[in-house]
């Protein structure tokens, strides 16, 4: 059987509206495949940025921790002196 010129080019003219419309998808999925990158990024920046933060903090803390454990060893180290101190001289 063979078709007719117009059902030829109903064919030929239902094949091109079926590429353009899986074109027109394949932008659309290309569009939120790049949408959801640049949030990841972003996502990942701002962990990293976190992270960034959260080891100063315990450094800041580590130090602090340091400085009074100094002060309680001198503080602590004063209080013997004096508890010999007055023990050796009642």
């Amino acid at each position: 059987m063979l078709k007719s010129k117009h059902d030829i080019k109903q064919m030929r003219d239902s094949h091109a509206a079926a590429e353009q419309a899986m074109m027109e998808q394949i932008e659309g999925l290309k569009q939120i495949h790049a949408d959801e990158i640049a949030e990841r990024e972003k996502a990942l920046q701002e962990y990293k940025e976190r992270v960034v933060e959260i080891e100063e903090r315990y450094i800041n803390a580590q130090d602090e921790i340091e400085r009074l454990s100094q002060e309680e060893r001198q503080e602590f180290g004063y209080d013997i002196l004096m508890h010999q101190h007055l023990k050796n001289n009642s």
